[in-house]
């Protein structure tokens, strides 16, 4: 307790913000990721590998929905917010502009599903699927994140989303009972998903007084500044979600089973420093502290090697205690997609927290489009060679994430921003 103390009152007012603020992102996140977790393994059990890798092929689709919807708001609108925190009337502006576009947006996305669901043959052998998954895009849209994220105020999104997991943890024990029960998971994921959502509006108008106040200008602005975030998110999505799509028109659902399980376990790895960064984003936006975001760098960079190491010793047991001996074949596809860990724990911090903040956004999203230039190439030239498989594509997005490190560490030393 005395410990704990001394801790306390050496945190300044601002750090003990930040702390607190990471702390509801983990429990936020760790709901989002953990609590599923808890039911992954009933679900590789009771579904079989042909139908988790169903789900994961349409979830996987319907995720570009998601980046479309998001259009790089979480990013530019996250600092718009930050910057006019006490400014109710262009909080209110930027709130309506935001919400407005992702709602026009989600529109859109729908008409394109029902045009992939009737044209495309992998979707329309069971659409209900791709039409259920889809429900997490319209929560996502409805859930404004990044309003929170700018005023630094998780609290009561962390309770209401954990509340959503636990229910959606529950649901699943209790529907999920034989394979032909799959329809249920993406059902379930965004009835929870869209329930958070409409709650987390109520809670925006009610306690912050934010109000409709449509302006076309700024709206225009917006769209055309929030631009190349989204292509720097979009190109992000190449080498993430393209996977699972990728490996399921090219070989089968049960391989894309495979791979998601590794990929599941890697992603909610470095899930924390995504939240840490986004944590330390607002702070950094308004206070561009150049000594917090190195401190930051070199022990996540630290961390991110050690988990990384133990991840390669204990692959096995972790994929066999998750998924059982079916999962085998993820053994080797998670060891190689770890390497990603070691990078992304670095690179992270020099995006967002140091390019962005300091006026290098072009950069900060050429990295990421570029790197995904490099994706296709190399994707290309061993699709070419006939060595394309899930083994390849884990080692290949791993390194993707290594040329995206490189990049952002060279244009950071010449112009010696940190």
């Amino acid at each position: 307790m005395e410990l704990m103390q001394k801790i306390a009152s050496k945190l300044t007012q601002n750090n003990k913000v930040m702390l607190g603020n990471f702390i509801a992102l983990m429990i936020l996140q760790g709901a989002n990721y953990l609590l599923p977790l808890l039911t992954l393994p009933y679900i590789l059990r009771v579904l079989g590998t042909e139908h988790y890798g169903l789900i994961t092929f349409a979830q996987a689709f319907t995720m570009y929905f998601t980046i479309l919807t998001d259009y790089g708001f979480n990013l530019s609108a996250t600092k718009e917010i930050s910057v006019h925190r006490n400014d109710i009337d262009e909080m209110s502006k930027i709130f309506t502009s935001v919400l407005s576009i992702k709602l026009v947006i989600l529109l859109i996305s729908f008409f394109i599903l029902i045009g992939a669901v009737s044209m495309v043959e992998k979707f329309h052998q069971d659409p209900l699927v791709f039409y259920f998954a889809f429900g997490v895009v319209i929560g996502n849209v409805l859930f404004p994140l990044w309003f929170f994220q700018g005023l630094e105020k998780m609290k009561y999104i962390t309770i209401l989303n954990v509340i959503s997991r636990v229910i959606y943890a529950a649901s699943i024990f209790i529907f999920i009972r034989k394979a032909g029960d799959y329809l249920y998971v993406p059902l379930i994921n965004s009835a929870a998903t869209i329930f958070i959502g409409i709650v987390s509006l109520f809670l925006v108008f009610k306690y912050y007084r934010i109000r409709c106040h449509f302006n076309w200008r700024y709206t225009i602005e917006l769209l055309k500044s929030s631009f190349f975030f989204f292509l720097s998110r979009g190109s992000l999505t190449l080498y993430t979600v393209t996977n699972s799509m990728i490996i399921g028109f090219l070989f089968s659902t049960t391989q894309v089973g495979y791979y998601s399980l590794a990929e599941k376990i890697v992603n909610i790895i470095i899930k924390p420093f995504e939240l840490l960064n986004s944590v330390i984003y607002p702070n950094m936006a308004s206070n561009k502290n150049k000594q917090l975001i190195k401190k930051v760098i070199k022990w996540t960079g630290i961390a991110g090697l050690v988990i990384y190491i133990f991840v390669l010793i204990f692959a096995e047991p972790i994929i066999l205690i998750l998924g059982g001996h079916e999962y085998m074949p993820s053994i080797n596809v998670l060891r190689l997609l770890s390497l990603m860990i070691v990078f992304v724990s670095i690179h992270t911090f020099l995006g967002t927290t140091t390019l962005v903040v300091f006026g290098y956004s072009k950069i900060f999203n050429l990295s990421t489009i570029i790197g995904s230039l490099f994706y296709v190439a190399v994707l290309s030239l061993a699709y070419a060679a006939h060595a394309l498989n899930i083994a390849t594509i884990a080692l290949f997005t791993a390194l993707v994430e290594l040329f995206i490190l490189l990049y952002r560490i060279y244009y950071i030393k010449k112009y010696k921003i940190l």
